[in-house]
C-alpha cells in the first residue's frame, strides 16, 4: 500500500524519534517500563505504524531518528513510509533503559531547521493550526499544578545531585510543557536546552537508585526542563491546546477518533489500557488495512513465535488438530475447509481413533495431495485421548481444535489468531458455531452473523463454543 503524501506544499519539517533499547529491554518486564508504556509491545507496533501513516497523508516530510535496530524493525520489516531516515540512535545505548527520553532529546539536538517533534503514541488526521506550526517554541499543552506531576517532580528535585540553575529545589509551581508534539524554529534554543538536558541527566545518573520512580525522571530533564529554560530566557511557549485537566481528556477521546478528535495522544497511563490499544489497532486496520496485516503477521512471527523457532526449526505457527472415528463421510468437507483458510503456515494433524470405515482411505487420499496434513493412527480410546494425541503430535505455536464434522470459515484460523496476538494474556480463543447438516455456502453464511441463539430447522447458534486454545510455551 502506498501512502499519498500531502496534496499542498508544507514548509514544515516532522520528526519522529525510536531508540529501540528501551523496548528491547522493557518487553519482558512489568510496570512502567514495559514495552514503552504499553500494555503489550504489540500495541506500540500499532501505535507507531498509525502515527507515522497519519502523519504522511499530512505532510511532506516525516523523518525518523533511530538506531539500528530500530532500523530494521521499522523501516526493513514493517516498511513504513518515512521520507528520510536518520540512523543516529546507537549512542545512546550507554544510557540505562529507564531513561527512554533521552533519545528524543538527541534527536531535538540535531535540528538545523525548524520542526516539530510528534510522539509515536500521536495520531493526526488534520494539520495542526497555522499559529503551531509557525511558532519559535510549541508544545502540546502546558501542565500547571497536577498533583501527580508535583510528587514526582519534587522528588526529583529533592534527591538529584545538581540541578540546572533554571530549577529550584522547592518551585512555587511546578509547569511543564507536555512533549506530545514539541519542537518551533529557535533551533539555536533547542541546542542549548538539548545540552543542558544531557548535563543534567549525566550529573543525576548516580541517584537514579534513589528516586521513587526513576522512570519519572524523563518528564523532569525534557518537559519540566523545557518550560523552566523558557521561562528563564524569558521566551513563549506555544500551546496547541488550552485547558487541558489533569486526565488529559480533550486529547485522549480514543472513543471518538478519528472525528471530532483530530488529534489523538495516548500519553501516560493511556496505554496501560487494553481498550486504548484495541481502538488503535481497530483504526489502523480500518484506514490502513495492508500495514495492520502487516505488523500482525510480523508480530506473530517474530514476537509470539520467535523463540520457539529458533529452538525448533521445524515449528509452523499453527497446528489444527482433527480426530476422527468412523467419519468419512463426512471429514472430507472438514478437511478442503482447513485447507482452505488464508492462514496457510498451517499444519493438519488428522488423528483415527481406530476407525472401522473408509475414513483412514479418505484422509490418505487427501494428504497425497496436500502435504500439510498428517495422518496419526491409533487404537478405539476415545475423543479425548485422539486430542491429547494429536497435541502430542503438532508442532504449532498455536493449536485449533475442529471436529470431524465442522466445517471453518476461510478467515477461521487467521481470525483467531489476530485475537490472540491482540490480547497477549488469553490462553483461550473462543468462537460462535453454526449447528446444521448443510455444507452449503449461502446456507452457512445466512447464520454466520447472527448475534442471538436461534432454534428450528436443524440449527442452533452456540455463542462462545470453545474451539481451540494457545498451546502454554515450556
Amino acid at each position: 500500500m502506498i501512502v499519498e503524501p500531502a496534496k499542498h506544499i508544507s514548509v514544515v519539517k516532522i520528526i519522529q524519534s525510536f531508540w529501540s533499547k528501551p523496548l528491547r529491554e522493557g518487553i519482558w518486564t512489568v510496570g512502567l517500563q514495559q514495552a514503552c508504556g504499553w500494555c503489550d509491545p504489540v500495541f506500540f507496533f500499532m501505535s507507531q505504524t498509525l502515527s507515522c501513516l497519519t502523519l504522511r497523508r499530512l505532510y511532506d516530510r516525516v523523518e525518523l531518528y533511530t538506531d539500528r535496530a530500530g532500523y530494521q524493525l521499522l523501516i526493513e520489516e514493517l516498511g513504513l513510509p518515512y521520507t528520510d531516515v536518520h540512523v543516529e540512535l546507537d549512542r545512546m545505548n550507554a544510557y540505562p533503559s529507564a531513561l527512554w527520553a533521552i533519545g528524543k532529546i538527541y534527536a531535538y539536538s540535531m535540528q538545523q531547521e525548524p520542526f516539530i517533534h510528534v510522539d509515536n503514541d500521536v495520531f493526526m488526521w488534520n494539520r495542526l493550526p497555522r499559529f503551531v506550526e509557525e511558532a519559535s517554541l510549541l508544545a502540546q499543552n502546558n501542565e500547571v499544578g497536577i498533583a501527580f506531576n508535583d510528587v514526582h517532580i519534587r522528588d526529583v528535585l529533592s534527591k538529584a545531585d545538581v540541578l540546572p540553575r533554571c530549577m529550584s529545589r522547592i518551585p512555587d509551581t511546578c509547569e511543564e510543557a507536555n512533549a506530545g508534539i514539541i519542537g518551533g524554529s529557535d533551533t539555536d534554543f533547542f541546542g542549548r536546552y538539548a545540552r543542558q538536558a544531557f548535563e543534567f541527566v549525566d550529573k543525576n545518573l548516580g541517584c537514579l537508585d534513589r528516586l521513587r520512580y526513576p522512570f519519572y525522571f524523563n518528564t523532569v530533564f525534557e518537559q519540566y526542563l523545557y518550560a523552566c529554560m523558557a521561562r528563564r530566557e524569558g521566551k513563549k511557549i506555544t500551546y496547541a491546546f488550552d485547558n487541558v485537566d489533569a486526565h488529559f481528556t480533550q486529547v485522549c477521546r480514543f472513543d471518538k477518533m478519528p472525528q471530532p478528535g483530530w488529534y489523538v495522544h495516548a500519553c501516560g497511563v493511556y496505554k496501560k489500557i487494553p481498550a486504548v490499544g484495541g481502538r488503535i489497532a481497530a483504526r489502523l486496520q480500518h484506514e490502513f488495512p495492508d500495514y495492520y496485516g502487516r505488523v500482525v503477521e510480523w508480530f506473530l512471527g517474530r514476537m509470539t513465535g520467535g523463540s520457539r523457532k529458533e529452538q525448533r526449526g521445524d515449528s509452523v505457527k499453527l497446528s489444527v488438530v482433527i480426530p476422527t472415528f468412523n467419519a468419512g463421510w463426512l471429514v472430507r468437507h472438514s478437511l478442503q475447509s482447513v485447507e482452505a483458510q488464508t492462514c496457510r503456515d498451517v499444519e493438519i494433524v488428522v488423528v483415527d481413533d481406530g476407525s472401522t470405515d473408509d475414513t483412514v482411505r479418505r484422509v490418505e487420499e487427501l494428504a497425497a495431495s496436500d502435504s500439510r496434513v498428517r495422518l496419526v493412527c491409533q487404537s478405539h480410546r476415545g475423543m479425548a485421548a485422539a486430542r491429547n494425541r494429536g497435541i502430542a503430535e503438532c508442532r504449532g505455536e498455536a493449536v485449533i481444535f475442529v471436529d470431524a464434522g465442522d466445517y471453518l470459515h476461510p478467515q477461521f484460523a487467521e481470525l483467531l489468531l489476530r485475537a490472540l496476538v491482540l490480547n497477549p494474556g488469553a490462553d483461550l480463543c473462543m468462537t460462535n458455531a453454526v449447528d446444521t447438516v448443510e455444507y452449503d455456502e449461502v446456507a452457512l453464511g445466512r447464520r454466520y452473523d447472527e448475534p442471538v441463539m436461534a432454534f428450528g430447522d436443524g440449527c442452533v447458534l452456540r455463542r462462545a463454543l470453545f474451539m481451540g486454545y494457545r498451546r502454554m510455551s515450556s
